[in-house]
């Protein structure tokens, strides 16, 4: 919610948000998958790589007419979604059945924010 509110409340630009979204993903994949017995490579590599799509996430978000809660939801999802299914591979876990699960739940979240979001025109 911080980096979109941000961009409204203090008028902070675009430019300068990017970055901030970058740390903060790459601050909270770290410490989520920090705790799992991994090697430093793959989880540098997995968070840096995870790190760059939430932020790419984050730029497309800004340019849709919403309010900055319904831009946060619109990235929170998928990030959680996404770092769950990182985490799955990353241990060996990740199967069929549970990317289904994980991509069904975020789905029905997402179409649920999206119907019930006022769109600002």
């Amino acid at each position: 919610i911080g980096v979109f509110a941000l961009r409204i409340f203090l008028d902070v630009r675009l430019v300068y948000l990017l970055p901030l979204s970058l740390v903060i993903a790459m601050l909270v994949s770290t410490s989520v998958l920090a705790v799992q017995s991994l090697s430093r490579t793959s989880l540098w590599s997995s968070v840096i790589v995870f790190a760059v799509l939430m932020m790419e996430m984050t730029w497309a978000v800004h340019f849709l007419p919403t309010s900055y809660l319904v831009d946060s939801l619109i990235v929170t999802i998928p990030f959680y979604v996404a770092l769950n299914l990182v985490r799955h591979e990353l241990n060996g876990t990740l199967n069929p059945l549970l990317i289904r699960r994980f991509a069904l739940s975020g789905v029905i979240a997402l179409t649920l924010v999206l119907i019930s979001a006022q769109w600002v025109i």
